[in-house]
């Protein structure tokens, strides 16, 4: 039941939202009018963000729609219309949702979340003038420690890590002195923690590890799927060749996983149950790097058939600034991080390949960084932090513009505004995707 003196709250709070949801349309219309007015209209809407609202209740979203007219005014100044209407309208639909959020809390009869965490605009695909499409997310930095430096959305809510999780997966490897009895290579570490697009290389070095514990592609159980890189699916359905397991961008895993089976003298024919020595080792060594307890780590099935797991999205983060960095962890924990980061880091192209956002990213910067299905994406820097990104919808398109806008603010990379161009089927550019915060 919702006080009155709450009630009262939130309809000042709601009458103050409306008003910026009016000033904000009256900017569009002006802009689509090319009205000579336009410039006024904007600074209005500009001017009825300022300062706090009554009690201060929506900052959250307050910082959110600053920045977004700020832009707009500053595109539409450069004669830029498409993002700057688009950028308008996405702060206009923020400030409309939370209007109708305030009035379910107010009636009891709407959910403000639904049950789902909190998340804003991170990503859109611009169709001429129109933004097509606004690709909600969650992003968060934290130190080793855990404390968070930064983070839009909610940092609490739970997220399946999927590969992201790969370098953790590969501790047990290293902790056990699995890695170093087979004397395993940088370049096979690095595909232990890989999602990787079936090349050539890659298939070599998943094969090298294999042979070294002794096993062939026969003992996967990765499930198969086509190479993730285009050419080399084509050439084997060009073949009439059929993917093996081994094409999986998750058998570098996989072989990691049985290679520790075999140092360890476990049996390798049920390595990927849940209650396998193997998996409960990993799910240790996860816990342990992410800094949560085991009981509070959600466990699923991965597409390739070994658990995953979930927790809340800051704590992806703190994995990989301790990953980056080894601090916040035990000296063997250290050097195994250590270890797996410069695996990683010196090999960019095992760990994912050409064409790829963490092979590219790595090249480029001083990161490590994993990407994971359903748009997940973490990363670390030896500067003392970790970032987790998620994208609400799970679209991967959205995670490399959101993902350099993220970095950008925190000085990782040069640029924060990439964006990718949409094409028709004639080739010609017809929108762009790109980064919204």
């Amino acid at each position: 039941m919702v006080r009155v003196k709450e009630k009262v709250t939130i309809q000042l709070r709601t009458g103050h939202l409306l008003r910026i949801h009016g000033y904000l349309n009256m900017a569009i219309l002006s802009m689509w009018m090319k009205s000579p007015r336009a410039e006024v209209l904007m600074g209005m809407a500009e001017a009825s963000v300022r300062g706090r609202g009554p009690g201060g209740a929506d900052e959250e979203l307050l910082d959110q729609v600053r920045p977004l007219i700020r832009e707009s005014r500053e595109y539409y100044a450069d004669d830029d219309f498409p993002p700057a209407i688009s950028r308008m309208r996405v702060a206009q639909d923020l400030t409309a949702l939370h209007i109708v959020r305030l009035a379910g809390e107010s009636s009891g009869l709407l959910e403000s979340s639904a049950g789902l965490p909190e998340d804003a605009p991170l990503a859109a695909a611009w169709r001429d003038a129109v933004a097509e499409s606004v690709h909600r997310g969650r992003a968060v930095v934290c130190d080793p420690t855990g404390e968070i430096l930064d983070a839009t959305g909610d940092p609490d809510g739970y997220v399946y890590l999927r590969s992201s999780a790969k370098p953790f997966q590969a501790l047990p490897l290293v902790l056990s002195g699995a890695a170093d009895a087979l004397r395993l290579s940088d370049e096979e570490l690095a595909i232990i923690c890989a999602s990787h697009n079936g090349e050539a290389r890659h298939l070599s070095v998943v094969r090298s590890i294999l042979r070294k514990a002794g096993l062939s592609e026969d003992d996967l159980q990765s499930g198969a799927h086509p190479p993730m890189h285009g050419p080399a699916a084509a050439r084997m359905a060009r073949n009439g060749d059929k993917p093996r397991p081994i094409h999986g961008n998750c058998s570098g895993k996989h072989a990691g996983m049985l290679a520790l089976c075999v140092h360890e003298g476990w049996e390798t024919t049920g390595y990927r149950k849940p209650s396998h020595p193997a998996q409960q080792k990993i799910l240790g060594s996860v816990a342990s790097i992410c800094s949560v307890e085991r009981d509070e780590v959600l466990v699923a099935g991965d597409q390739c058939g070994v658990p995953t797991f979930a927790m809340p999205l800051k704590n992806l983060a703190i994995g990989f600034a301790r990953l980056a960095t080894g601090e916040g962890v035990s000296g063997e924990m250290a050097e195994a991080t250590r270890r797996i980061r410069d695996a990683m880091r010196s090999n960019p192209f095992m760990v994912a390949g050409t064409g790829r956002f963490d092979t590219d990213l790595m090249q480029a910067t001083d990161l490590v960084s994993k990407s994971g299905a359903e748009a997940v994406f973490a990363c670390g820097s030896q500067a003392g932090w970790g970032m987790a990104i998620k994208i609400s919808d799970g679209s991967s398109r959205a995670v490399r513009p959101a993902a350099m806008a993220a970095l950008s603010r925190q000085g990782a990379v040069s640029t924060g505004r990439e964006v990718s161009e949409l094409r028709d089927l004639h080739g010609e550019a017809v929108g762009e995707i790109g980064p919204l915060a």
